[in-house]
């Protein structure tokens, strides 16, 4: 029967003699077949048969099916008769089949038709073991007759393989074994042990009449128990049959099967044994005469076929192989023969029924339709091997060559199905028909629910093979045909054209119909699951939260059977659910996470997708020979409906065409002859294909039904390329059709992906008619978006064709000839339409212009402040173009704020297609180094621009001999410098030169008008460091007349009117949040003259570290203090003082030590110490008067680096003025204080101030040549020559005696008196009248000594003792000396009263130990802290200061005073002696004196 899948022709005719079973024939002369059915039923097919061949690798059969065949002629009628009907009820039941019986009566005989043996042998033949079932019931029976029979069968069916007197050539094509099974029925009325004895009996004599005594003999017989009469008719069974057990019977039918399996593997060996060395043989002789291809194919066939029957479906499948390969050398031999013109019949010409439908289709041109003639289907359009004899037209040499390759192809093909495990293959479908079991129970692999599990991998390389099929047979049916028409000189030209046609259609009508019935054929239930889940995901995606039309939830309801084949269910303008994005965006991985595969599901996920990727091949092949068919009959589909005039009505767009030799290429195949109806051709007999080509519309509905498929197909393939190739055949036929706002859809996706490949001819297509369809739609926006991407991409691919000598300017002739055309009226039409949009549309610059380049060269204006640079650039578009300003943005480098500038075009402009040259002017100025960061081109609601900064590539600028362009490599170093003129307006900013360290410290911003006549401004501060705080609403002028206008303006000062040549200083304090060492401030000054509006700014970043140290030592006398600064430069930089004095107040008096005209040199390791004397004044002030003890001290200084840059920069200005070159002291004086800063390091200074010189650098030491390189070629020359000569004239500065520096700092440091409640004075007094005060004291000998103690409280600076002035004060002295040096007589430590000003004595005894000039002993005094033993009318000190310690000083007045001490010795005799024990030297006797003082 043939069967149809949604109209689609089925590759295979299902029939019953297409048999996948190997037989067994089985003689039973005592009827017992239908006792052993059941049982034999249950255990087939035979399972795990594992084949072992010496020339080849092991193979498994997982089951082979076997089909029990009896041998009539050693059976009875009535044991046929019962055979036949117990065959059958088992077949029904447990699967088994008996050729023939199923319709066969019990009264019918029963005969094996036997096929004659051909000269070419098969496998399927004969029996692969034959068994004779015999039922003996003693042993005296068996001798009798049994054996007899036996005898003779085995003798008849011995096999050529086993009989060594029959010698043959062909003796192992049919091989086959023999086997002897005794049934033992189990309910006879014998005993059952007497009946077990006489069935061991009856089988050991089998066993030794038939299998010999050798140990290499095969066990042939068997033996099963089986039910006997009685209870097969339903009886109640002999007890003794329960006497054997389940295991014996397992284990005997364990015991026949594994010998048949054995068997069976047997005679499989020998027969493909026989026949490889036939095949072997036969390729030998393939250079002999006579030698015949399609013999050598049957024969060789014939081991496949054998293959197959067996369940080796890939070894059959390697012998197809390898005969299609063969195959093809033939058919390639013969063609060389018949080009020799040697004798080559091989093969037949042609293909008759080919020939046939030509002659018919040829034969109803001209003719109308018959609707009611039911045209006959032709077996060209079906691939299968027995829709014709091929066996037999193959070893008759009468088959051509095309139907040679499909009958092998539909072999190879039919193979794969078997391998991929589809259900509907010939051999399930036979199995499922002849066996209604389980599939996995049959040999078909089963998922846990039942369903089959295709085997994906297979099932991709099944179309493949198809897909390289169906392209060479094509051509193998166009040579095929052509070649029968060679003879046709007398045929018009027309019916030659009609007849070309005609071998088209048939060509395109038989690759439609296969492809059809191949994707029919390999559809699967798992396809089509994924298919279904990707299509509802996709139908989710895509219409998001828009409402869902009934039409739509009609068409993602429907479940069609075959969703991976085209279905004629929409509409010419159908599909609506995938218009409104592109189902690119949906990937087969929406419903397959990733994260969840495990490492099986990611394989089958890539088997799937490799299966989707060979069926969407599948799908384009049948697309594309319909598309063949309709572009005969003039309708266009893909890039061949494009035509630029007819179809494309671009008002503003100019045409877009392909490129030249690809549309002659296409229209080759464009016809013009008749072609034929499709209703009434009889090569159309595909209904899908007859109605697609019975009108216009219904032929775009089967080709976008085709489309949908195929991408729907690669969307789970996760393609990009071919789901971009689909989806442009989709965006163009909609845009052919007029549904602009899908074809939008999908070319708003498709240009990225054409821009990343770079094709840029059709990426140009797709921009022109996605422009158009925005124009159409009315979306303005993106309308003049793409345009002037697609106007970008015409003028590149322009430029990739025009020669270096035409390069500067292209007229539309030369971009034409390449494909591209822009034309000035499209981008004038973007301009006018750009207008209209409420925000402007920015496009890269570098697409529309080249040659852009920045000129360096700084130019000021005579009359005002400011700056001018010029811009170079080349418009790319054909005409002029009206431009309305053009901008550039230039960024500071290496700024810690950074500054912008924008420098702008004066007015509207209108640009030529050549070089042009245009000046930006700047009204602000901000001096630093500068690199170009935007260029901005304004014309209409368009900005051209060029964003430097967003793109990455650094700064742009053009050198003064080599100007590069946007599309060369940018230098990556700053390039402009921006300065102020001589006579504009600068700003300065410094810290103030006044500190007062107890208030906050300031900073002095200073403005220069120049010769500017302001008639207002306003300052701008602001901090650039974090934790600084400027106080500008305590700002305060201190230079300068102007009225300061205090606005509600964070930051802001603002002044009125100003001459030319005025100077405004402003002090502005300012606090730290954090310790910091520098602070960063920006200076903004905006001020409007007759001329406009300018501004003035620059950073500045200040050190806010103190440049000198003081450190004060503090000296109490009773009537005087003695300080001692010492004044060190607290940074690297040395300082010269010029002066440093201290303040008098009301109640102190300071002398200074005298420093008129002196310059003390100070630095870290050479400080400068200064001594004054503090004193009180005679006045006496009043109780409630409080005393100043707060003097200020201050220091007037210069830091030697900015002396040393002062006095250099003095000198290059009196060069410049003298060489008429002062206009650039603004840009040189900055580069030389920098420059000089850097190269003077702290040993340099140090040397400056020793020598008062400074060694000057050489011209290339101070990088002139890199500074200057951003002036004119003139003005460098002029400026490289002025510092030449300054350098040869100043080789070396001398600082002057008398500075001239204009920079003098002056610190004001706030001094405090210290703080001292008692300062005593002590006197020690030694009593040596009579020995003289310089005479010297003997050791040992005892001095008389007087401690004189007085104390004074008049350095009480704060009055915290004033009310108890007259009390007097406990205290303690201590005398401190070293035992090792005086001892100390009379009271060491003792506490004392004392008033103010009182004198209190004490008497002591010095006893020196040890001569020499000894010091004296040093006393300490201290106010008694313990009250414990104080009398009561005297006052403790802690009851005098309260709850703080009484602080004292001690101003002993001995301090550094010693007494020569000598030895108490007369005389003293010494040995010397050099070998004696001390070293040749020790004391022999020594006389003490005998010295009398008095003491009085």
């Amino acid at each position: 029967m043939v069967y149809e899948i949604n109209g689609f022709f089925g590759i295979f005719e299902l029939k019953q003699s297409q048999r996948y079973f190997e037989n067994i024939e089985y003689t039973d002369p005592s009827n017992t077949f239908h006792l052993i059915s059941d049982d034999l039923h249950a255990r087939l097919p035979l399972r795990n048969l594992n084949w072992n061949s010496t020339s080849r690798p092991l193979r498994s059969i997982d089951s082979l099916f076997v089909e029990l065949v009896p041998d009539d002629k050693k059976s009875s009628q009535f044991q046929k008769r019962s055979a036949s009907t117990a065959g059958v009820h088992g077949a029904q039941e447990n699967g088994l089949s008996t050729l023939g019986n199923e319709h066969r009566r019990d009264s019918e005989p029963i005969t094996l038709q036997k096929e004659r043996r051909h000269q070419i042998p098969g496998l399927r033949q004969t029996p692969y073991l034959k068994v004779y079932l015999l039922r003996c019931d003693d042993v005296e029976t068996y001798k009798s007759s049994s054996r007899k029979l036996l005898r003779e069968w085995v003798k008849e069916h011995t096999p050529p393989s086993q009989n060594s007197n029959v010698v043959s050539s062909q003796e192992n094509h049919d091989a086959f074994e023999w086997m002897i099974i005794h049934v033992f029925p189990i309910d006879t009325t014998v005993a059952s042990g007497q009946a077990t004895r006489v069935s061991s009996n009856v089988l050991d004599r089998i066993k030794a009449d038939f299998n010999g005594s050798s140990k290499a003999t095969v066990d042939r017989v068997a033996q099963v128990p089986a039910v006997g009469a009685s209870q097969a008719s339903g009886s109640r069974p002999n007890s003794s049959s329960a006497n054997i057990s389940r295991g014996e019977t397992s284990q005997a039918w364990e015991d026949l099967v594994g010998k048949a399996k054995s068997l069976i593997l047997t005679s499989f060996d020998l027969r493909v044994r026989q026949y490889e060395e036939d095949i072997k043989e036969k390729g030998s002789q393939r250079n002999l005469p006579g030698w015949n291809f399609c013999t050598f194919f049957v024969l060789k066939e014939g081991l496949a076929k054998g293959f197959e029957n067996v369940g080796l479906v890939e070894d059959a499948l390697i012998g197809y192989d390898e005969l299609s390969v063969e195959l093809e050398g033939a058919i390639r031999e013969q063609k060389e023969k018949s080009h020799l013109g040697q004798q080559a019949d091989l093969f037949r010409d042609n293909t008759q029924e080919m020939l046939h439908l030509v002659e018919l289709a040829f034969q109803s041109l001209g003719k109308p339709p018959d609707k009611a003639e039911d045209l006959k289907r032709s077996d060209i359009y079906v691939l299968n091997s027995e829709k014709k004899q091929y066996r037999e037209l193959i070893l008759a040499n009468n088959i051509s060559a095309f139907d040679f390759r499909s009958y092998v192809f539909s072999r190879q093909f039919a193979l794969l199905l078997r391998i991929a495990n589809v259900a509907h293959t010939e051999l399930s479908s036979a199995v499922k028909a002849l066996h209604p079991e389980s599939g996995r129970s049959r040999g078909l692999d089963t998922a846990m629910d039942g369903r089959v599990m295709e085997d994906m991998q297979v099932l991709s390389e099944t179309c493949r093979r198809a897909v390289r099929f169906i392209t060479s047979g094509g051509s193998a049916i166009r040579e095929d045909i052509r070649t029968s028409f060679m003879n046709d000189q007398g045929m018009s030209e027309i019916l030659r054209s009609a007849r070309f046609n005609i071998i088209e259609d048939l060509i395109a009508s038989w690759t439609f119909t296969l492809t059809q019935q191949i994707l029919t054929m390999t559809n699967t239930q798992l396809l089509t699951k994924h298919l279904l889940s990707l299509s509802n995901d996709t139908a989710q995606s895509l219409l998001g939260s828009r409402p869902i039309s009934p039409l739509e939830r009609d068409n993602l309801s429907k479940s069609p059977p075959n969703i991976g084949l085209p279905k004629r269910t929409s509409s010419l303008l159908g599909h609506s659910f995938l218009s409104p994005t592109s189902p690119a965006r949906v990937s087969f991985s929406n419903f397959l996470p990733s994260t969840q595969r495990s490492p099986i599901q990611s394989q089958a996920v890539h088997s799937i997708r490799v299966f989707a990727a060979q069926r969407a091949e599948l799908c384009l092949i049948a697309r594309r020979a319909l598309g063949s068919l309709g572009l005969r009959r003039g309708w266009k589909t893909g890039w061949r409906a494009i035509t630029p005039k007819e179809t494309l009505n671009m008002e503003d767009l100019d045409d877009v065409s392909l490129d030249s030799d690809s549309q002659q290429k296409l229209s080759e195949i464009e016809y013009t002859g008749p072609v034929i109806q499709a209703s009434s051709s009889p090569i159309f007999q595909d209904a899908i294909l007859q109605n697609g080509l019975s009108s216009k519309s219904g032929f775009y509905i089967a080709y976008e039904d085709f489309t949908l498929a195929t991408l729907q197909l690669c969307q789970l393939s996760d393609n990009e390329k071919s789901i971009q190739g689909v989806s442009a055949d989709i965006a163009i036929l909609r845009f052919y059709l007029g549904d602009y706002e899908t074809a939008a859809t999908y070319f708003h996706d498709m240009a990225p992906y054409y821009n990343k490949d770079d094709w840029t001819d059709l990426e140009i297509c797709v921009l022109g008619m996605y422009a158009l369809c925005l124009k159409q739609l009315e979306r303005l926006g993106d309308y003049v978006h793409i345009s002037l991407k697609l106007i970008a991409k015409m003028i590149k691919r322009g430029r990739q064709f025009m020669s270096h000598e035409h390069s500067a300017v292209f007229s539309t002739d030369d971009i034409g000839t390449q494909g591209t055309k822009a034309t000035p009226t499209q981008l004038a039409s973007v301009i006018i339409a750009s207008k209209g949009l409420k925000a402007p549309v920015s496009t890269p610059m570098k697409d529309y212009f080249d040659q852009v380049r920045v000129s360096p060269f700084l130019k000021h204006f005579p009359i005002k402040d400011g700056f001018q640079l010029m811009l170079h650039l080349r418009p790319l578009m054909l005409n002029n173009i009206q431009v309305d300003q053009i901008k550039i943005k230039i960024v500071s480098v290496g700024e810690k704020i950074p500054g912008e500038i924008w420098l702008v075009s004066d007015g509207p402009l209108l640009l030529e297609p050549k070089p042009a040259e245009i000046p930006l002017d700047a009204s602000i100025t901000l001096p630093g180094w500068y690199i170009v960061d935007k260029i901005m081109v304004m014309s209409g609601n368009i900005i051209f621009d060029y964003d430097l900064q967003s793109s990455n590539e650094g700064g742009l600028f053009t050198g003064p001999s080599n100007m590069l362009s946007l599309d060369q490599a940018p230098i990556q170093e700053p390039q402009i410098l921006i300065w102020p003129s001589q006579n504009a307006l600068v700003a300065r900013l410094d810290l103030c030169r006044e500190i007062r360290l107890e208030e906050n410290r300031s900073v002095v911003a200073e403005i220069s008008t120049g010769r500017n006549e302001i008639s207002k401004g306003e300052l701008l501060v602001r901090a650039g460091s974090a934790g600084l705080r400027l106080h500008i609403s305590d700002a305060e002028l201190i230079k300068g007349s102007t009225s300061v206008a205090r606005k509600p303006e964070a930051g802001v000062i603002h002044f009125g009117n100003q001459s030319p040549d005025a100077t405004l200083r402003f002090k502005i304090p300012y606090r730290l949040d954090t310790d910091m060492k520098e602070i960063t401030v920006k200076l903004e000054v905006t001020y409007t003259t007759a001329q406009g509006e300018f501004t003035y700014g620059n950073t500045y970043s200040l050190s806010i570290l103190l440049p000198l140290g003081v450190n004060v030592q503090d000296n109490f006398k009773e009537r005087a203090l003695f300080s001692k600064f010492a004044i060190s430069a607290s940074t690297s930089i040395p300082l010269q003082l010029s002066s440093c004095h201290l303040d008098e107040t009301e109640n102190f008096t300071a002398q200074s030590p005298p420093m008129e005209r002196c310059n003390l040199f100070v630095s870290m390791k050479q400080p400068a110490s200064m001594i004054y004397k503090i004193s009180h004044r005679n006045r006496i002030p009043s109780s409630t008067e409080t005393l100043q003890s707060r003097l200020s001290m201050h220091i007037k200084y210069r830091c030697l680096d900015e002396e040393v840059c002062s006095l250099v920069e003095e000198s290059l200005l009196d060069h410049l003025r003298r060489s008429n070159l002062i206009e650039y002291s603004r840009l040189l004086v900055p580069l030389l204080e920098q420059r000089l800063r850097s190269r003077l390091v702290t040993q340099d200074l140090e040397a400056v101030g020793i020598t008062k010189e400074i060694e000057m650098g050489t011209f290339q030491e101070f990088q002139w040549k890199r500074n200057l390189a951003v002036l004119s070629p003139d003005e460098r020359e002029n400026l490289t020559t002025c510092l030449l000569e300054w350098h040869k004239d100043y080789t070396k500065v001398e600082l002057p005696e008398e500075s001239t520096c204009k920079v003098t700092r002056h610190i004001i440091i706030p001094v405090d008196v210290p703080q001292m409640h008692v300062v005593h004075t002590v006197c020690l007094h030694l009593f040596r009248e009579a020995l003289g005060d310089s005479s010297p004291v003997a050791v040992g000998e005892g001095v008389l000594a007087e401690i004189k103690l007085k104390h004074s409280r008049r350095w009480d600076t704060r009055g915290e003792i004033e009310r108890n002035r007259g009390e007097a004060l406990v205290f303690h002295y201590t005398i401190e000396a070293s035992p090792d040096t005086w001892l100390v007589g009379g009271q060491r430590r003792a506490q004392f009263t004392a008033a103010e000003d009182q004198v209190i004595r004490f008497s002591i005894l010095l006893i020196p130990q040890r001569p020499g000039h000894l010091l004296f002993p040093s006393i300490d005094i201290r106010p008694v802290e313990d009250q414990s033993g104080v009398e009561q009318d005297v006052i403790s000190p802690q009851s005098v200061v309260g709850a703080s310690p009484l602080i004292c000083d001690v101003d002993y007045q001995n301090h550094g005073e010693s007494l020569l001490v000598i030895p108490n010795a007369s005389s003293t005799t010494v040995g010397f002696d050099h070998d004696g024990p001390s070293g040749g030297v020790w004391l022999v006797e020594s006389e003490s004196k005998h010295v009398m003082t008095s003491v009085r």
